[in-house]
């Protein structure tokens, strides 16, 4: 009998099956996978979290590929954003760099800029790390933030009736990496979102502290990636309401140009956005507290009862089922796989069955 391998039952298997309950043997306090674990202390609740930095898309076009200050920026990002999807105040951020002997300082020099550039810009303190020599220029980020409410936000209090948001921009990012890569030009604006994407550490702060969101997760693997964990934390399913007028003309004119269905697009990964769900209760707070605090959000449906089921009513049509379409480790069409091959997959595979 074939010995069974990670790209036979990819990361989520992986975590279910494997990683929570060995990890449940020696600790029972383990909860089920957040995008930060929380460790209470003297009043607060530390939100701990690591990732590694991701392979930027930037560099991916002509003229970036030495863009390593964007890659140092992203490598931050990617832990803050855990962070942020957490409701935390940020603490520090500690790093373990592996770099290649041969790579030039100058390179290394504005990997570093990047890091500690985005480091400082969303209020993190320098916590060390480790630099040693490697195959590949890799950073792996370790975070912690501090959270005051008494219960932390995670993923797994989402309750039927509860309306789901989507907080910060929504595939705006792949839009201008897209329309760059077919030879157009976009305004410098969109050129330095596409380099130094911000997540949402000051909106999911304010919004945690209001106490309206019920439930959160960083959409690094897509937005509806983002949804699926917080159906699976939260044994839930998801009624969408979808109006492609509302989606932005930058998305509008990036399908076009691929020939790819907009909503692909816009629920692809890259924007550093959050998913959360708000209490039904609370929704008109929520509402005020994003206008006071200038704060970009959308709402996209609504949680029911029907447990790992997600539905979508387009443009007023009738129901049909919404495929969860996400990057998943050790997946043949996983970003880390193969980047053309996964953005591809996720521009082109039908979201609406």
């Amino acid at each position: 009998m074939a010995s069974i391998t990670l790209q036979d039952i990819g990361e989520m298997k992986l975590i279910q099956d494997v990683i929570l309950p060995l990890a449940r043997r020696y600790d029972p306090t383990t909860a089920v996978g957040d995008d930060c674990t929380f460790i209470p202390t003297a009043g607060v609740h530390l939100a701990v979290t690591a990732d590694a930095g991701p392979a930027p898309l930037i560099m991916r076009l002509p003229g970036h590929e030495s863009d390593y200050e964007s890659a140092g920026w992203l490598a931050a990002v990617a832990t803050i954003s855990d962070v942020a999807s957490a409701g935390a105040q940020p603490l520090f951020l500690t790093n373990c760099i592996d770099a290649p002997p041969d790579l030039e300082v100058s390179h290394f020099q504005s990997y570093l800029e990047g890091y500690f550039r985005a480091s400082a810009e969303f209020g993190f303190r320098n916590g060390g790390g480790d630099v040693r020599q490697g195959h590949t220029l890799a950073m792996r980020v370790f975070g912690v933030g501090s959270c005051e409410q008494p219960v932390p936000l995670g993923r797994g209090r989402a309750q039927p009736g509860d309306r789901l948001v989507g907080i910060g921009s929504m595939g705006e990012v792949m839009a201008s990496f897209v329309t760059v890569l077919e030879d157009n030009d976009v305004p410098q604006e969109r050129m330095r979102q596409l380099r130094f994407p911000r997540p949402q550490i000051r909106e999911m702060a304010i919004l945690s502290r209001e106490g309206c969101l019920t439930a959160a997760s960083d959409t690094s693997d897509g937005f509806l990636g983002a949804v699926q964990n917080i159906m699976v934390a939260s044994q839930c399913g998801f009624s969408f309401t979808l109006n492609t007028g509302a989606i932005s003309n930058a998305v509008q004119t990036a399908a076009e140009i691929c020939n790819v269905s907009p909503w692909n697009i816009y629920f692809c990964w890259g924007d550093w956005s959050v998913a959360a769900t708000v209490s039904a209760s609370l929704f008109p707070q929520f509402e005020q507290t994003c206008a006071k605090n200038q704060i970009t959000w959308v709402e996209l449906g609504v949680v029911n009862a029907e447990r790992g089921r997600a539905t979508a009513v387009l443009d007023g049509r009738d129901s049909c089922e919404l495929r969860l379409l996400r990057n998943e480790n050790f997946r043949s069409l996983g970003y880390n796989s193969s980047v053309k091959n996964h953005i591809e997959h996720m521009l082109k595979t039908n979201i609406f069955i």
